[in-house]
Formats: structure tokens, C-alpha cells, sequence
């Protein structure tokens, strides 16, 4: 685990192997460590990078308020502090998200991208009633005791996931911080403007 300081957040991230770049962009209350097989199985052909997003994992907490531009724009600073530029991205539900804003914001670091199960955000893709449907479930949920509180919010996500990633899926959630998980899926809620940008907490490098 390596940290990087982006603008006055410190970002956590793994870095492995050798060859071009690809960095790979977690999905919601998750971190970098959900992308272990991917960086087994592709370090020894790529550099494979993996975020932990502002507020999961090891990284730094956000500002309050914070939304989907700054995390496209601390994706950027990352990617731009790493040396990488251009590089190529992979992400999974949320993180395809967080990859169409920093195309919309930032292409010049972008050399190619796989998006997986992805989004034009809960808005965008779902309509406006299922997104302030899902919010609400968020919301309530957050509400729940420690002991009854679960982070994958049965029932919004898809099915059970293969009984191998399990353990490495339960140690994710056992670290998901309700704050995080309410600023990202808050943004996740929101309509995505194709036109304008508000003044960012993580302003370009």
C-alpha cells in the first residue's frame, strides 16, 4: 500500500508489475482490494494500479459536500502524481461513474477504458423515482445500529457473489465508513449535468 497526497487529501493505492499502465477504479462501499485477482493476474504484462477513493480504504476522509467531479478530479491528480498519463482504466458500478466524469473533465488522461456494470449515475440511467428510491433505502439503512448495519444493502446490488471472494468481500465492508458511503451514493443519486462543472475541493493538477 502506497499513499499520495492530491490537493490536501492523502489517496491510498496499490501499485504492482510492469509495463503500461491500467488503473482500476472501485465500485460502491468497496476499496482497492476488491481488484486483488486482476492485479495477480495482470502484473507480470501491466502496471496495475488500484485507488482507494477518498473516504474508503486507507485513503483520507472528504470535505463534506463532496461530489462527483471531486472525485473525478482527485482521480486525475492521482493518475497525474503517479506519472501514468495517459493511462488506460477499468471500473466496475460506481467507478464507471467516477471514469465518465473524468473523461467529461479531464480526457487528456485517458487512453482507453473498460467499464463494467456501469452507470451514467442512479439518475441517469435509472430515471428520477429509482434513484430517490435508492437513496432512501441508503439513508435508512445508515440509521441501523452497528450490529444490524450492512454495507452491501441487501437487496439494491445484485446477487450472492462466489463463495471464494467472500472473506475478501466481508473485509471490505467491515471497513466501509457510513459518511463515505453516503457522500458517494448521494452523488451517485444526483443528476450529471453534460455541460457544467462546479469549482471542485480537488481542483485539477
Amino acid at each position: 500500500m502506497e499513499t499520495v497526497e492530491v490537493h490536501g487529501l492523502r489517496l491510498a493505492y496499490r501499485r504492482t508489475g510492469h509495463g503500461p499502465a491500467v488503473v482500476f477504479v472501485h465500485g460502491g462501499a468497496e476499496d482497492g482490494r476488491a481488484w486483488t485477482p486482476q492485479l495477480d493476474a495482470l502484473s507480470r504484462e501491466f502496471t496495475v494500479i488500484a485507488w482507494d477513493e477518498p473516504g474508503a480504504g486507507r485513503s483520507e476522509d472528504m470535505p463534506d459536500q463532496f461530489g462527483l467531479s471531486d472525485y473525478a478530479d482527485c482521480l486525475a491528480g492521482m493518475i497525474r502524481a503517479l506519472g501514468v498519463s495517459p493511462t488506460s482504466l477499468v471500473g466496475l458500478s460506481w467507478g464507471t461513474t467516477v471514469i465518465l466524469e473524468l473523461y467529461r473533465r479531464h480526457p487528456a488522461v485517458i487512453r482507453s477504458m473498460v467499464l463494467a456494470d456501469g452507470y451514467a449515475g442512479w439518475r441517469g440511467s435509472l430515471g428520477a423515482e429509482e434513484a430517490d428510491a435508492r437513496l432512501a433505502l441508503v439513508r435508512a439503512a445508515l440509521t441501523e445500529p452497528a450490529e444490524a448495519f450492512d454495507p452491501t444493502l441487501p437487496g439494491l446490488f445484485a446477487g450472492d457473489p462466489p463463495p471464494p471472494f467472500v472473506p475478501l468481500l466481508n473485509a471490505m465492508a467491515a471497513d466501509v465508513r457510513r459518511r463515505s458511503m453516503l457522500i458517494a451514493l448521494t452523488a451517485m443519486a444526483r443528476p450529471i449535468s453534460p455541460t457544467s462543472c462546479r469549482p471542485s475541493r480537488c481542483p485539477p493538477s
